[in-house]
């Protein structure tokens, strides 16, 4: 459940790096895999959200930073 924003960053990061994610054979990251959902919070649907949720989100974030971006 990470948000959209960071997801597509990632989607494009690895498309410029030219390779594909090793989770699902393709550029984008498997969120079940990793969060065994694929549910992507877009900035309207963040707003809404909990304080409670938000922070689950931005956790979420983090990792996908850690494991895409920062690579």
């Amino acid at each position: 459940m990470a948000t959209k924003a960071v997801y597509d960053q990632c989607v494009m990061m690895n498309r410029k790096r030219g390779r594909r994610s090793y989770y699902t054979g393709s550029y984008k990251p498997n969120m079940i895999f990793l969060f065994g959902e694929k549910r992507l919070a877009t900035k309207a649907q963040f707003v809404k959200l909990s304080k409670m949720e938000q922070r689950r989100h931005l956790a979420e974030d983090r990792v996908l930073v850690s494991m895409y971006l920062e690579m």
